[in-house]
């Protein structure tokens, strides 16, 4: 019963603290600290933290587009944020045994593109564009005990309106990819 009483304490603690954090940027009183940082080793960094999880469900993650030297203009912190919460996402959602795949492309506009794929169950088509929204579920049978707070998106779409980012989801013949750009540093 201790337990129990823990468990739903920490899962209630995200959920306040998630719904602070999306009230400061609703509120607009975040501020950005951006600066030159390297996109390939943070993405690396947190693919490591989730060691378990993926030994848990016998996932691989790959890395493509090895351009570990690419910069970008963003801020550390934020961008950490918002590739832990579509890792997340994406380890949560994926198939047992499967590959997740991150890439990273360079565009003619100066841009790094950062694509997040697993593979696993679809979003309904209807659902694509409001699971921005908070709390907003696109899987009807998903409660909190199994998922996060139904805040995660949103607030990765402020961090990425924050910094000009172009970003979205799309289902792909397998499975869902999650995409956002950042200004690359030449």
């Amino acid at each position: 019963m201790l337990q129990l009483i823990v468990n739903e304490t920490d899962r209630m603690n995200a959920l306040i603290m998630d719904m602070l954090e999306l009230s400061k940027f609703e509120a607009k009183a975040i501020q950005l600290h951006p600066r030159a940082l390297t996109i390939g080793l943070l993405i690396r960094h947190v693919t490591a933290s989730f060691t378990q999880q993926l030994e848990s469900k016998q996932l691989l993650i790959v890395v493509e587009g090895d351009q570990e030297d690419w910069i970008v203009h963003a801020d550390p912190r934020r961008i950490e944020q918002v590739i832990l919460n579509l890792l997340s996402n994406a380890v949560r959602h994926a198939s047992m045994g499967s590959t997740i795949r991150i890439d990273l492309k360079s565009t003619p506009r100066g841009k790094i593109t950062v694509t997040i794929a697993n593979a696993g169950a679809q979003i309904a088509p209807e659902d694509l564009n409001r699971i921005w929204d908070q709390f907003y579920r696109a899987e009807r049978s998903r409660d909190r005990k199994t998922g996060g707070t139904g805040l995660g998106l949103a607030i990765v779409k402020h961090i990425l309106e924050l910094h000009g980012s172009e970003y979205g989801v799309a289902n792909t013949g397998n499975g869902v990819e999650f995409h956002f750009t950042l200004e690359q540093v030449v």
